[in-house]
């Protein structure tokens, strides 16, 4: 009963005397139906505070209802009769009424039971049978149990009962967060509520713009002045820089509210901003929308790829109007917030979430023969190429800690080098490899260790555990080193007027530019691998789909979506090989230069052996 007395002295509420058409006077005990009006799902416990006859709206031979305190001899609680209470009731209206009622129920600290309700409503009951009276309804319904999290209480309210239908006194808030425009060209308005638009992309030092539509509930009207509140949460995720230029708009209002009409706070309860609503409980905001709005820039901490960077937003708002408070609630130093030092219940909307995506590129550079290829530098421009992170890949000796292992190629890897060879299960199903045969010798037998392996023979060794041969690896390492790899990140703002970023391929022969929003790019090869053609320029086109499992796609350069990336693999070609010093090629020149010295003498003796059978003609 201490618990129901806390309860109801602290609710606040609303004393309805219905005004209804001639109804005949009724005896005392007469019943009479009170029914849940259509879409109230909330449950309330119903507790009678007096019974009488009722004849018309006046309840006459008044006595004390069956919740209340036993009377003492004079039939008085609280120095009242029952008559003299029902009189008290007239003339007070919301909080002060049900406070009133309260002070009536078992308020006996030893007593263990509590009052005495005459029924539920609610679930699948939605009407009660009651004897004509006063009836205190009492909203049970935890809003942050309920299918809808958003909702408020209803106001206990006291009915004076014939056949009545209760109004639903609850209501409910709701948040609704979009992006609406970002500067890479998407705009869809500025003031536009709800544009229904939850994910974009950009490219790092691209600003995006946020809106946040966020619902007051429509019955502030049965909270106590003061006592409302109405606070607007928002948090970023680390790839989000805040731009700190929030500005809050009623309704559909191109100008915004003043400042004064609300408190922000930043960097508090894990948010990276707050908005306080001041005097949200006034008729000004009552079921209306408030929007914030305000811009964020990715930055270089942006998640690339497609688990994107999320931003998510709610509403806390006060949800019991039965609640009283020990004096002003408000938080003295930041006006729209509850006192965090008193007992304010509120309830909070689901997470309202917007992503914010972003790409890159990836280049492989290899030989014709697909191996990697180092000492290529490429170039990327593009207009969405604003601020470009790049990745350098640094591998240092450290046996102790490392972890990879350099290769003979210059490329490295985590599979550590076997110097024996091993005898390996066989994959399911295989029909080529060793069996165990202690017994065997000759051409093809292998001895592993002290067992003997023989090549596997169909039929005869049908049922037999296969293996294959894995020989040992350690020819393919360059040495015997362990090392570690740092990934250096370097965010380079490029001019705005050409948008250019030059990165080196690394010892894996890549190269990658992370922070690129949807747009056309071009590659260009500014440094090639010595004894190599220099490729021509490689055109990407990037386009950004708001649906879908695969947030970008990727035409040109043969390239492809992967990974959260665009991946593309650059070939470069050997030129021409001159020939050598001293080497075959000379020796051809020689043997050519030979010959025409020869052809040279032939011609000349034959030309002097005519000129002088000429001389011996003119002689005769």
């Amino acid at each position: 009963m201490k618990h129901m007395k806390k309860l109801l002295v602290v609710v606040a509420a609303l004393v309805m005397a219905m005004a209804m058409s001639s109804v005949a006077w009724a005896k005392a005990g007469d019943t009479h139906t009170i029914s849940l009006g259509e879409g109230d799902t909330h449950t309330y416990d119903v507790y009678q505070i007096l019974t009488g006859d009722l004849s018309g709206n006046t309840l006459s031979n008044v006595a004390w209802g069956s919740s209340v305190n036993t009377p003492d001899a004079a039939g008085k609680i609280n120095s009242k009769t029952a008559a003299e209470f029902a009189e008290s009731l007239e003339g007070l209206a919301g909080v002060d009424a049900v406070a009133e009622v309260g002070k009536y129920f078992t308020a006996d600290p030893a007593e263990t039971t509590s009052p005495k309700k005459v029924g539920t409503l609610g679930g699948d009951n939605k009407s009660l049978e009651v004897v004509e009276g006063y009836y205190v309804m009492v909203d049970v319904t935890d809003p942050l149990k309920h299918d809808a999290v958003t909702d408020t209480k209803a106001l206990n309210v006291i009915k004076l009962v014939k056949d009545v239908t209760v109004d639903k006194k609850w209501s409910t808030s709701s948040d609704v967060k979009t992006i609406v425009a970002d500067t890479l060209g998407k705009d869809d308005g500025a003031n536009t509520y709800n544009p229904g638009r939850d994910n974009d992309n950009v490219s790092i030092g691209d600003v995006v713009t946020f809106n946040i539509a966020a619902n007051v509930p429509e019955n502030t009207d049965k909270f106590k002045e003061g006592t409302f509140f109405f606070v607007i949460t928002d948090k970023l995720s680390d790839g989000l820089t805040f731009n700190d230029d929030i500005a809050v708009y009623l309704g559909d209002a191109t100008e915004p509210l003043p400042s004064s009409a609300y408190t922000v706070q930043k960097d508090v309860n894990g948010n990276t901003f707050e908005v306080g609503l001041k005097n949200a409980w006034s008729e000004q905001y009552r079921g209306k929308t408030i929007n914030v709005r305000y811009t964020a820039t990715l930055n270089k901490n942006a998640v690339i790829g497609d688990a994107g960077n999320p931003n998510t937003s709610n509403v806390e708002f006060s949800n019991d109007p039965n609640k009283t408070y020990n004096g002003t609630p408000e938080d003295e130093n930041h006006p729209g917030f509850p006192d965090s030092n008193k007992e304010v219940p509120t309830g909070v909307t689901p997470d309202s979430k917007t992503i914010t995506y972003s790409t890159g590129i990836e280049i492989l550079k290899v030989d014709e023969n697909g191996e990697p290829l180092t000492g290529a530098t490429f170039e990327i421009s593009g207009q969405s190429a604003k601020i470009v992170v790049t990745k350098t890949e640094v591998f240092v000796v450290d046996d102790e800690k490392g972890t990879y292992y350099k290769l003979n190629n210059g490329t490295y890897t985590m599979t550590a080098p076997t110097t024996e060879n091993e005898m390996i299960p066989a994959e399911k199903g295989a029909t080529k490899g060793y069996v165990v045969d202690p017994e065997a010798t000759g051409e093809g037998v292998i001895t592993i260790g002290e067992t003997n392996y023989r090549p596997y023979v169909p039929n005869t060794d049908a049922g037999k555990d296969l293996y294959v041969l894995k020989e040992g690896s350690a020819d393919a390492y360059a040495d015997n080193h362990k090392y570690v790899k740092t990934v250096t990140e370097n965010a380079v703002d490029n001019k705005p007027t050409d948008h250019k970023m030059a990165q080196a391929v690394d010892e894996n022969g890549l190269a990658r530019f992370d922070g690129l929003g949807a747009g056309s790019y071009t590659l260009t090869e500014t440094v090639t691998p010595a004894g190599y053609n220099t490729i021509a320029p490689v055109e990407l086109q990037v386009t950004y789909t708001e649906n879908g499992e695969a947030k970008f796609t990727v035409t040109g350069g043969n390239a492809k979506y992967e990974d959260g990336v665009v991946k593309i693999k650059v070939v470069n070609k050997k030129g021409a090989e001159l020939p050598s010093t001293g080497g075959m090629g000379t020796t051809v020149l020689y043997i050519v230069g030979g010959i025409m010295v020869l052809l040279a003498v032939v011609f000349l003796i034959t030309k002097k052996r005519v000129a002088n059978k000429r001389n011996d003609r003119d002689m005769i």
